[in-house]
This record gives C-alpha cells, structure tokens and sequence, in this order.
C-alpha cells in the first residue's frame, strides 16, 4: 500500500487488490446496510472486491480523520451519485479503480477527484476521445509519438476523469466543457463551454505515482484561500 499525506494535506492511498486480499473481509464487516446491498448487485468477483477494499480504505481514512469508528461512517450522495460522509465537518473524499488498483483521497476544507486507469491498448483512442475530450484535447493525443500514445491518452483521460469527479457532476453536463491544456509542464483546466462556467478557477490538477501500465491524477481546489497545502508526491 502506498499512503502519503499529513493531518494538514491531503491524504492519498494506492493499493493493490490481490495484495490486499487477505484484508477484505474485515473491511467488507466495516460496510453499512445500504453498501453490503450494492455489493451484492456486483456480479463479478473482481468488481465486489475492489468495491470492498475503495470501501474498506475510505472508512480506515476518515476513521482515523474523524476519531469514529470506521463501521460507523455513514454516507449520502448529491444528486449525480457522488458520495460525501454525513457530518464530515468539512472533510471529502474520493475513490477510483481500474483493473488491480484502488485509489482513495482525503482532504480538509478541499473539493477533491481522483482518477486511476490502467493502459488499455487496441482502443480507438479517437472514437473514445469524442464523448469526453474537446478537439485541442485530441490534438494533442493524437500529437504524440505512436509509441507513446496509449500513455498519453489515458494520462489526459486521468485528468479530465479527476476534475469531473471532483466538481460531483459526473457526465450530467457535457466534459467538454473545459479542456486540460499543459502549459510549462503543469495541467490547467480552461472552461471553454458556451454555457455558464461551472468549472471555476483554482483547481490544481497533478498526476501521482502509479505503476507501469496504470496512469493516475489528483484535482483539488480548496473551499477558501489558504487550505489545502501542496501534496508531497504530486509530479
């Protein structure tokens, strides 16, 4: 398991599914009733373990966070399904997973969005880009060396992916609405919609460790001026 963070930043873990085996079944006695439904309506085996263990994390985080018993968290979700816990006090938190991993993030007073994505190659990378990504967005995919472009085209994914989650809209309102342009090196969000902007300024959008063959990213944007501090393994 990797975990970073301190009481003051946000907190990120990235664990693997087969390595954490032996632990699912005390997470999966951490869920409450309306959880251990929806794990019942995951057909796959791999899907119910690694609801389990996104679970299981973000109970252990918010645990420890709130001084709460993990079993005794309670959730709510807004009205396009993104969970928040009851009486957090100001604290969010995300999940994400691909294939093996799972990715969980906290943060104090921040809205935050995570997005991990394991390389898929064969896809048709443009096809896929049309739903999400605006024009300058696929450019650039298609901009890079063949042999790069399934990692650059699951690290722009990643991006997106994370500052979607993190705004709670899911694809209620269409993602390409704003793009993730590069601009010295680091990821910039730019609403480019022609509707009101919904996106909003202050995001930092960072990519994070992950292994070979897997992309993850971070969008967080803190509530008021001066939270949020800087994440250590953000690259």
């Amino acid at each position: 398991m990797s975990l970073t963070g301190t009481p003051t930043q946000p907190v990120i873990v990235m664990q693997s599914v087969s390595e954490a085996a032996p632990a699912l079944p005390d997470y999966a006695a951490l869920l409450a009733q309306d959880e251990r439904a929806q794990l019942r309506r995951l057909r796959r085996q791999a899907d119910r373990d690694r609801f389990v263990l996104g679970r299981g994390l973000a109970r252990s985080l918010l645990a420890a966070a709130t001084g709460k018993p993990a079993g005794s968290l309670r959730f709510a979700r807004n009205s396009h399904g993104k969970p928040r816990l009851e009486g957090a006090g100001g604290i969010a938190f995300n999940i994400s997973h691909s294939d093996d991993l799972v990715l969980v993030a906290m943060a104090q007073d921040c809205e935050i969005g995570v997005d991990v994505e394991r390389h898929r190659p064969g896809l048709d990378f443009d096809a896929l880009g049309r739903f999400i990504f605006t024009e300058a967005e696929r450019a650039a995919v298609r901009a890079c060396d063949p042999a790069e472009r399934v990692t650059g085209f699951f690290r722009q994914w990643v991006f997106k992916e994370a500052l979607v989650k993190a705004l709670g809209t899911g694809l209620a309102r269409d993602p390409r609405r704003f793009q993730i342009r590069r601009d010295a090196g680091d990821a910039i969000a730019e609403f480019v919609g022609g509707e009101a902007d919904d996106v909003g300024p202050g995001w930092r959008l960072a990519g994070l460790d992950a292994p070979k063959g897997y992309s993850a990213a971070l969008a967080i944007r803190p509530r008021a001026a001066g939270l949020c501090g800087a994440h250590p393994i953000l690259t």
